[in-house]
């Protein structure tokens, strides 16, 4: 998102019903375009801040549906206030700072308020915090349900105990283009390898995000439930291939696995059924197992078409979860012959982009 798009669904109060507007003056200018202008970090501003968090300590104790009404709207403007800022500026800069330091100051009250966990959500209803909707014709709000929904993030869970380093961290990542965040595993995975533990994304599946469909118009979800249908019926647990049998399961997983891209986007959205397991991409080898065993048991005559094709799906696999699927799969492929044939199906010009693209990104983090 450019910085004229992210001033635009950002800064117009207008957006804002009256009886939801903040009588803070602080968090106003935290809202209009003041944000960027060298006024914005003057010491009235700062001290108009502190009284409001102050009022906020005060009341902690007296909750109330229309106190909490304006904590929400209130952190909902600081979240895109930080957001922008950290886009706009380098993360060292005073601007960045002051708005994650008045992010993590209204985060906190609403810690206190919920006695609890704080969640931001998108899902049909718009944005929501802790299940409360978020008026959906308020335009800015609207659009960082968009903004989620784009990296492909379900829920933000911002725990009590959070540390500001913390904030810091989820809003740098939140500055970065969201396909370049994808590609480096997704935001959950930044997260866990930086350190960060209270705030935890929940991860769209992909039939959530997508409205992509298959040469015949099949949309994504269907192609995806079927074959979860015909994995779990492969290992005796399913219940839906009616007077159907291995053999038969075998042939849709075989049929499915001749579009290697839709293979790929199927394996992609198994990163997001483990959120809360420390290993994200042991879901993803374990479809890849399934299925391989799948029809190499069942169906041998299509085994080795089936394993390249496989081995394709892996290779279109976004960098970092390819490298980290690819480290697990041979770390298994001791116990499992068909993790191994899979494995061993890459080709050498896929091998040798792989090794460029590992080589590569560990000299960039490391120069």
């Amino acid at each position: 998102m450019g910085c004229g798009t992210v001033r635009h669904l950002v800064y117009n109060d207008s957006y804002i019903p009256e009886k939801y507007k903040c009588c803070s003056a602080g968090l106003e200018v935290a809202w209009n375009a003041a944000l960027f202008r060298d006024d914005w970090l003057t010491a009235s501003f700062t001290k108009t801040v502190r009284g409001l968090m102050n009022d906020l300590t005060v009341q902690k104790n007296q909750p109330n549906e229309e106190r909490l009404v304006h904590l929400q709207y209130d952190w909902l403007r600081g979240f895109i206030g930080a957001m922008s800022a950290f886009q706009l500026y380098p993360p060292v800069h005073p601007k960045a700072q002051a708005a994650l330091d008045l992010l993590l100051q209204v985060t906190l009250a609403l810690h206190e308020a919920y006695d609890g966990e704080l969640s931001l959500s998108y899902g049909e209803k718009g944005v929501l915090i802790n299940n409360f909707s978020i008026d959906p014709t308020i335009t800015a709000f609207h659009r960082l349900g968009e903004e989620l929904h784009n990296r492909h993030i379900h829920s933000l869970i911002f725990s009590q105990g959070m540390e500001r380093a913390e904030l810091e961290k989820c809003m740098t990542f939140f500055s970065l283009p969201a396909q370049r965040v994808i590609e480096r595993g997704g935001l959950a995975l930044l997260l866990e390898e930086t350190g960060v533990h209270h705030i935890r994304p929940a991860m769209l599946r992909y039939a959530e995000r997508s409205t992509q469909k298959d040469d015949l118009g099949t949309p994504d979800r269907v192609l995806f439930a079927r074959m979860e249908e015909c994995l779990l019926y492969g290992a005796g647990r399913g219940n839906g291939m009616g007077s159907g049998n291995g053999e038969s399961a075998a042939e849709v997983v075989v049929a499915f696995l001749e579009n290697p891209k839709i293979t790929a986007r199927y394996l992609e959205q198994k990163i997001t059924a483990t959120e809360t397991n420390p290993n994200f991409v042991g879901e993803v080898v374990a479809a890849l197992e399934k299925a391989g065993t799948l029809v190499y048991t069942k169906n041998p005559a299509a085994w080795n078409q089936s394993k390249q094709n496989m081995a394709e799906a892996l290779y279109l696999l976004s960098p970092v979860l390819r490298e980290k699927t690819l480290e697990v799969a041979c770390r298994k492929s001791t116990g499992s012959s068909v993790l191994e044939e899979i494995v061993a199906a890459l080709q050498p010009d896929q091998i040798a982009s792989i090794l460029t693209d590992t080589l590569t990104r560990d000299y960039t983090q490391d120069g």
